[in-house]
């Protein structure tokens, strides 16, 4: 393959006659396996790349169309030698995932992209945002590990440290940003704390980690904020002590949960909100059922015993017609029915669950409340139940027990669970 003029042009021109009788387009790969080639004018072949390419394109006539380049990173040259490669003529150049190659890789895929658009002006329809998905699903399931300070995709490729710098970004991003990382590449800039940090720094970490702010639920943070500077004062006071590394995420939640703790919902408002979630969610499975939908009398009070004697958080289940009168038995967990006997006759049409669902056609929830039969802490749920037609024709409402809600919920912290079974 050294041998441009002796093997490799002859071979070429060989093979322009074959494509020319066979009338099949034959690709043509330069391959630089071993990294030597170089893009800066006054080299020579075989390392020169620019005078490669002029050989096979212009002094054979090879189309550029079927000229394509195979680099490989051995003296850190693998993407400029790409890009001059693609400068002086060929069509295509073979990239990788990140890099990865044989030995020390081949031109990474996000670069290359990243410089054709630079070279054509516009991404030829591409979506940069798949660069980020590209790292994502590297780390997730090929458990890869990509250096922080790696282009693009790295963790900290579009971070800064430094307190001037973040103040500056509060005011003009452009100034330090290398473009729209967020709009591009769904990567918004960051922020790290240090002690070069400062108010501007933390408080835009705040703004920007914060699941409260960042929702729009909570307003921004300004770094004249108190609690503010009682997290820098922390970080300072860090560093005195010795410490070189960054100040991690895990630590300035816990600073911003202490000084700043309007920010953040209570456990118990968290751990409320999501039991609630959750009975809607098997409120929706269970009236969605095809038992439900079929209409059928027999199937349907089946499948509401059989639905309650799985879902121990269910309290009680029936179904009401739109005048507010029981269509079905008022099923329980064994051993309760006689506490609800009271339930078998009664009208419902001034009930809120029904009056709400009946006048809206949309799923209703109660707050928490305590059941005056059983004296649990409970919620209502109540679903419209539709025809065929789309057409409302009655409402399910169930119970549920919050106590036994909260321990279907994963992640949920074991003091929280301890202290709502208690109450």
């Amino acid at each position: 393959r050294a041998d441009i003029y002796g093997f490799c042009i002859p071979f070429a021109q060989e093979l322009a006659l074959l494509m020319e009788e066979s009338k099949i387009p034959i690709k043509i790969r330069l391959c630089d396996t071993m990294g030597y080639g170089l893009s800066y004018t006054g080299t020579v072949l075989p390392r020169s790349i620019p005078r490669m390419i002029h050989a096979f394109h212009n002094e054979t006539g090879y189309p550029s169309s079927l000229l394509e380049w195979h680099g490989h990173n051995d003296f850190h040259k693998v993407h400029i030698n790409a890009a001059t490669a693609w400068l002086y003529g060929v069509s295509a150049l073979n990239a990788s995932l990140l890099g990865y190659g044989e030995r020390t890789g081949n031109p990474p895929l996000e670069g290359a992209v990243m410089e054709y658009a630079g070279l054509k002006g516009d991404t030829g329809g591409m979506d940069l945002s798949v660069i980020t998905e590209i790292a994502e699903y590297y780390e997730r399931e090929i458990k890869a590990t990509i250096p922080s300070n790696y282009p693009f995709v790295g963790c900290e490729f579009n971070t800064t440290r430094a307190g001037i710098h973040a103040d500056g970004l509060l005011k003009n991003e452009e100034i330090y940003n290398i473009f729209d990382t967020e709009k591009i590449l769904k990567r918004p800039l960051k922020i790290t704390v240090t002690d070069k940090s400062g108010l501007a720094g933390i408080t835009r970490w705040i703004n920007e980690n914060i699941p409260s702010v960042v929702s729009g639920e909570a307003e921004l943070v300004s770094k004249r904020h108190p609690g503010v500077k009682h997290i820098n004062t922390w970080v300072m006071e860090q560093y005195a002590q010795g410490r070189t590394s960054s100040i991690s995420n895990e630590e300035l939640v816990a600073q911003t949960k202490h000084f700043l703790p309007s920010l953040f919902e209570s456990e118990s408002v968290k751990v409320r909100k999501a039991a609630i979630e959750k009975a809607l969610t098997l409120a929706r499975k269970i009236s969605s059922s095809k038992e439900i939908q079929s209409l059928d009398e027999d199937k349907i009070e089946a499948y509401l015993d059989m639905a309650l004697k799985k879902e121990g958080s269910i309290q009680l289940i029936a179904i009401t017609n739109l005048e507010g009168q029981r269509i079905t038995q008022v099923h329980t967990q064994r051993g309760e029915k006689g506490l609800f006997r009271p339930l078998l006759n009664k009208n419902f049409h001034k009930h809120e669950w029904f009056t709400r669902v009946v006048k809206n056609g949309e799923i209703y929830h109660s707050d928490l409340f305590f059941s005056k039969y059983t004296g649990l802490l409970i919620m209502t749920a109540a679903h419209p139940l539709l025809d065929s037609m789309g057409k409302m024709y009655a409402v399910m409402d169930i119970d549920f027990k919050f106590d036994e809600l909260v321990k279907l919920l994963s992640n949920i912290p074991e003091e929280i669970l301890e202290t709502k079974s208690q109450e």
